[in-house]
């Protein structure tokens, strides 16, 4: 008896028996197709639970199926899977960004496949109910969507006063980006306890590991801007790329947890290239917060052809603040209520509290995110 259906597409014969055999031994129902534009076909004819797509394929891409999918009303919300090597990062960005729910590095093991798509059947369950749930939610969504709209006006007076005491002064400041609303994430990379156990050229080593894994990670979900802030990575979040469904906060939630996932892909080349070192274990504090931010684009006097872009406002600050209030003990993303509020739905939040980071009275209410709802 079929536990759920699938179209498969990969213009690689052998991959794609290889997949439909792993998934029909599962006791899955499994619907084939070598292009994008047979597998659309089935897709709207079969109506299955999941899709799974190679990202190059003929007559229709992976990223072209995915576009025309999400653009029918039909089918708009059917979860997708994508299918890379390693060397089409670009590409992934771009489904990423254009709504794809997750995706798969070739070549993988069967039990990564199963468990990619065990994961998606999961919250197709949880979807349904979620929709009754949503009817009544009703009242509880009015109510967030007015503070939100509360909370955007004070946003906009605020960027503004930030825009036009500090910035708009200077006489080449056109070319400077000023987002109303954007989400910043910050995590740091180093455990404080790293520099007495390893060399400075073992540190930089592992920094840069854990550098080009998180930077890799936030750019996939489509980061507007990322930058190294001393032993840290700092990602900006921008609407520019927002649908109906997928906002810059979104991208913001599923790169954060991407992050602490990817943390044991670090600690493995940890336990191999140091075994007797006796490391403690790396974790990433991810902090998450929402507000104006301005990106500026400043000239180097020194040099004329040299343009520093620099993140800044308050929004950066807070963000940064809020980091040191996680812990290499675990790995835990903090949030702020800014960039939580009207995504609460999607949320596993823990404790909460309110802190005064600046010591003058003015709290930011946080909240520990234990991961997404499936």
């Amino acid at each position: 008896m079929s536990i759920g259906s699938i179209v498969v597409m990969e213009d690689d014969e052998t991959l794609r028996l290889m997949i439909t055999a792993i998934l029909k031994k599962h006791d899955y129902l499994v619907f084939a197709a070598a292009n994008g534009k047979i597998g659309l076909d089935l897709v709207r004819q079969t109506k299955p639970d999941l899709v799974l797509s190679d990202v190059q394929m003929p007559v229709l891409d992976g990223l072209g199926m995915l576009t025309q999918l999400r653009a029918d009303p039909l089918i708009a919300t059917m979860p997708v899977v994508l299918l890379t090597s390693l060397g089409e990062r670009a590409n992934i960005r771009m489904g990423m960004s254009s709504g794809a729910d997750d995706y798969l590095t070739k070549p993988f093991l069967p039990q990564e496949l199963l468990e990619a798509v065990q994961t998606q059947m999961r919250k197709r369950v949880v979807q349904s109910a979620a929709q009754v749930e949503a009817v009544n939610s009703a009242v509880k969504s009015a109510l967030d969507s007015q503070r939100h709209s509360l909370a955007t006006i004070y946003e906009r007076r605020l960027k503004r006063e930030l825009s036009g005491a500090l910035w708009n002064t200077a006489s080449d400041n056109q070319n400077d980006e000023i987002h109303a609303t954007a989400t910043v994430l910050y995590l740091d990379l180093i455990n404080p306890e790293w520099p007495k156990l390893l060399s400075p050229s073992d540190l930089s080593e592992v920094l840069k590991l854990a550098y080009t894994s998180a930077t890799d990670t936030v750019n996939l979900f489509g980061a507007r801007h990322v930058q190294m802030v001393g032993e840290g990575v700092l990602a900006v979040f921008v609407g520019e790329n927002d649908t109906s469904s997928v906002n810059h906060a979104t991208r913001a939630f599923k790169s954060a947890f991407a992050l602490v996932k990817s943390a044991t892909r670090v600690q493995r080349h940890l336990d191999e290239r140091f075994p007797g070192k006796k490391l403690p274990k790396f974790a990433v504090g991810v902090a998450l917060h929402s507000g104006p931010v301005t990106i500026a684009k400043i000239h180097d006097p020194l040099r004329f052809e040299r343009t520093v872009v620099l993140p800044v406002g308050e929004t950066i600050k807070i963000t940064m603040q809020l980091q040191q209030r996680t812990t290499h003990a675990s790995c835990a993303v903090i949030a702020s209520e800014s960039v939580i509020a009207g995504h609460e739905h999607m949320l596993i939040a823990g404790r909460q509290a309110a802190v005064d980071l600046r010591g003058d009275g003015q709290v930011v209410r946080i909240a520990e995110l234990m991961g997404l709802r499936e």
